[in-house]
């Protein structure tokens, strides 16, 4: 039975104290605490008013903010973990949704930086914890600018690609939303990465990955998205800027025809259609061709000619 707003209230000041002091202990895998956030999230999920007891109480703030957890590397911990912290994860997802004041003091948080860090970043060991950050990354990277340049860089400095493609890919295609976000990608050789990635899922020439592991669709789709976004400023107006910048970037980028081949394998799996996936494709080819002399194959030509259509 879910509590309602006013019976969670009642009661709130003990649960809360409770709680924090079970987390004060930081006694690793502590089921208490877990079942405690458990019941937490059921109460607060669809009740705005038991999520703002957390987020108009700043006294809450810091003990949320300075949640324990252990990454030990112990199956036993891991599997605790995915459990108890794609719980907190998503209860302090509601808190931000409900209170921009909440969002912006956790944004910068260096405890919001470490889960990002070790749960999100370098390991794929979390793949539920992860998808309750993720939500609160979108949310902090389409209000924040300064949140996108302190953190693309570091992204594309853990190096990543291919091994936690998963998450990197998504995280890239939010944090990359202006044209200064586009060019910090490039100069930080966030089109490198992406041709290693793409040369990974796509190295045998044909639909498959190298192991025979096909890229998920909506992964190739957030790609096709942060190609298409990164080199944006190729087709937009014109100024001795942008066309210095071109010229460097085409110059400098080695996988350009490694990504021209695998958008070619993602076209011969989904088909000539008018898939939104193709549709980038189209849009992405017709880019490289347009920048890229040395790729006009005969099927470049076709394809650019379909594009112009």
């Amino acid at each position: 039975m879910v509590v309602g707003g006013q019976q969670f209230a009642e009661f709130f000041d003990d649960f809360a104290n409770v709680y924090i002091q079970l987390d004060k202990a930081r006694t690793e895998c502590d089921e208490n605490k877990r079942k405690l956030m458990s019941f937490w999230l059921k109460v607060a999920t669809d009740c705005d008013k038991n999520v703002r007891l957390i987020t108009d109480c700043p006294q809450m703030h810091t003990p949320m903010f300075d949640f324990f957890a252990s990454l030990n590397a112990k199956e036993k911990v891991v599997a605790f973990n995915e459990e108890s912290l794609s719980d907190f994860y998503n209860l302090m997802h509601l808190c931000c949704l409900s209170d921009p004041n909440f969002l912006e003091k956790w944004a910068f948080h260096q405890n919001l930086d470490w889960a990002v860090k070790n749960a999100y970043l370098l390991s794929p060991a979390y793949p539920r914890t992860s998808d309750s950050i993720f939500p609160t990354l979108k949310l902090i990277s389409d209000f924040s600018a300064d949140y996108r340049q302190r953190n693309l860089p570091l992204v594309l400095k853990a190096a990543k690609l291919p091994q936690n493609s998963r998450n990197i890919i998504r995280y890239l295609d939010v944090l990359v939303k202006s044209q200064d976000d586009a060019i910090s990608f490039i100069e930080k050789k966030g089109l490198e990465q992406i041709s290693k990635y793409l040369q990974a899922k796509f190295s045998t020439g044909g639909a498959g990955g190298k192991d025979g592991e096909e890229a998920p669709k909506d992964e190739l789709e957030a790609t096709l998205r942060l190609l298409l976004k990164a080199t944006d400023f190729m087709v937009s107006e014109r100024s001795e800027k942008f066309e210095r910048a071109i010229e460097k970037v085409m110059k400098g980028w080695e996988g350009k025809t490694v990504v021209l081949n695998a958008l070619l394998s993602i076209l011969e799996l989904y088909g000539w259609s008018e898939d939104k996936l193709v549709l980038e494709c189209y849009k992405m080819i017709k880019r490289l061709c347009g920048y890229v002399r040395a790729c006009a194959t005969p099927l470049c030509a076709c394809v650019v000619s379909l594009t112009a259509c």
